[in-house]
Formats: structure tokens, C-alpha cells, sequence
């Protein structure tokens, strides 16, 4: 609770200080001039991930088990950065030519009803044509991903050369729930079910992070850009809940990043 509680003070203080600064700028006659952009981003993955590990269905297994594994900052991965990826977008709110607001990321929902399955009846000594199938069950899969930056940018602008330095606050959620209603029938009529009811594992991650970058405008309207975080500083961590009643496990790590999370940009301005 603590966490989320500093989290909150310092949106709150981040926020507070663009509102006053553009209070200040409008009572003293510096003018604003108001204008946005949006962008596609190319480049590593910035959904946060590693970690999103589903406790297993008790009826699959002859010995049931939570796994222990922590998240880890797979969005500052070093390695295989695909420029030819898109990972989201960008809109950003200019307040005039040096300052602006902006705000990134994405989400992803897909949801699968759960369907009973059906025992069949299939006697070898008799006709084929009085046998029934078995229908399986169809699993339930319900799974969210999001991440949201918001940020203020400081520009510094050189004819069509735009650079900036700025900062931001990165926060991931993700949640992954299934649940396998199929039950089977043994030699002894026991019923045994596989799933008692929804699993579901949860990641959480939140942080600050400093922004570094340049815009190259084309013309009044297009731009390529370029960023990364010459700083930034991850918590995360995850919850998994095996079954309704039973404790939960819980597992977090804090990740340290120079230079990460290169992006390049392709955006209009209007």
C-alpha cells in the first residue's frame, strides 16, 4: 500500500507542476500556443512480461505447486531491439515551442469463454456406428496488458532539429486468469475435477525515468524522432492465486537501467 501510496504523491507533484507552470506562463503574458502530434513507436517490446507465470490446474498434476518466479524488466532488454516493431503510440500536447505533455503506450484484451466437455461412450466390443466422441472442454483464457507513460518534455529547437531532455512515469499491468472446467469420471464413480475454480497471476510494475531525444521535421508536419532513458528505475512484481481461499504468492524485484529502452519514432504534427 505504501508503494502505491508515494507512487500517487509523486503523479500528483508531477501533474502539479505543469499546471502551475502553465498558470504562471498565463498570468504573466509568455503565451501559450497550443499544439499536438502523434506518433507510431518502433522498438523493443514495452509490454512488461517476464514473470506472467499461471499457477497450474490442481487435476493435471500429481503434485500441485505455485511457482516462485519474480517478474523481471524485460522492456530494458539490451539485446534485440527490433526498429521494425511497433509498439504503441505516442500523443503529446505542445504548450509552446519548448515545452509539451505526452503521453504513450497501449493495451490488449482477449477473453475465451470457458465450455464443459462432454464424456463419450465408446464400448470396443460394439459398433462403431453406437460409439459418441468425448468432447473436450474449451479452457477459459482472459488475459489484459497494458502499460501507460505519462511525461513532460523540454525542447530545445534548432531550425528542423528538435532535441529534448524530459521525464517520465512508466506503469505496466498485465493479468492472466484460466480456468479448465473439465471433469472426469474414474472406474470407481469418483468425479474428478480439474480446476476447483479461476487461477489468475497479476504483474504490477511502476517507476521514474529521465528522457533524452531530437525530432527531425521534414516539413511543418512530419517528423522522425529518436529517444532513450539515459536513467531509469522499474519496481515490479507479481501475485499468483492458485485457487479461491488458498494464499496468494508473491514475488517483486527492482530493476536499474543507463541508456535503455532506445525508440524511434515516425509522427505529424498539427
Amino acid at each position: 500500500m505504501k508503494k502505491y501510496v508515494i507512487l500517487g504523491m509523486l503523479m500528483f507533484s508531477f501533474l502539479s507542476g505543469i499546471i502551475a507552470q502553465e498558470d504562471d506562463m498565463s498570468t504573466s503574458g509568455g503565451g501559450l500556443s497550443f499544439s499536438f502530434s502523434g506518433a507510431i513507436l518502433f522498438g523493443n517490446g514495452n509490454y512488461l512480461k517476464d514473470g506472467l507465470y499461471i499457477p497450474s490446474a490442481p487435476g493435471n498434476n500429481a503434485y500441485w505447486s505455485v511457482p516462485g518466479s519474480a517478474p523481471s524488466a524485460n522492456v530494458m532488454n539490451a539485446n534485440y531491439n527490433n526498429v521494425a516493431n511497433m509498439v504503441g503510440g505516442e500523443a503529446r500536447m505542445f504548450l509552446n515551442d519548448n515545452m509539451a505533455v505526452r503521453l504513450n503506450g497501449g493495451l490488449i484484451f482477449s477473453n475465451t469463454p470457458a465450455r464443459d466437455n462432454v464424456p463419450g461412450i465408446i464400448d470396443p466390443d460394439a459398433p462403431n456406428v453406437t460409439w459418441i466422441p468425448n468432447y473436450e472442454a474449451v479452457t477459459a483464457d482472459n488475459r489484459f496488458d497494458a502499460n501507460i507513460n505519462p511525461g513532460f518534455e523540454y525542447h530545445f529547437p534548432m531550425g528542423d532539429l528538435s532535441p529534448f531532455v524530459g521525464v517520465s512515469v512508466p506503469v505496466y499491468y498485465a493479468r492472466w486468469s484460466q480456468y479448465n472446467p473439465t471433469y472426469t469420471v474414474d472406474s470407481e464413480a469418483n468425479v474428478v475435477v480439474t480446476d476447483i475454480d479461476t487461477r489468475h497471476v497479476e504483474l504490477i510494475g511502476f517507476g521514474g525515468q529521465i528522457v533524452a531525444g531530437a525530432d527531425y521535421y521534414f516539413n511543418d508536419n512530419l517528423f522522425l524522432g529518436a529517444e532513450i532513458k539515459p536513467f531509469s528505475y522499474l519496481y515490479a512484481y507479481n501475485v499468483k492465486l492458485p485457487a479461491p481461499g488458498l494464499e496468494s504468492l508473491k514475488a517483486d524485484t527492482y530493476t536499474l537501467g543507463l541508456f535503455v529502452q532506445p525508440f524511434v519514432k515516425l509522427g505529424f504534427k498539427f
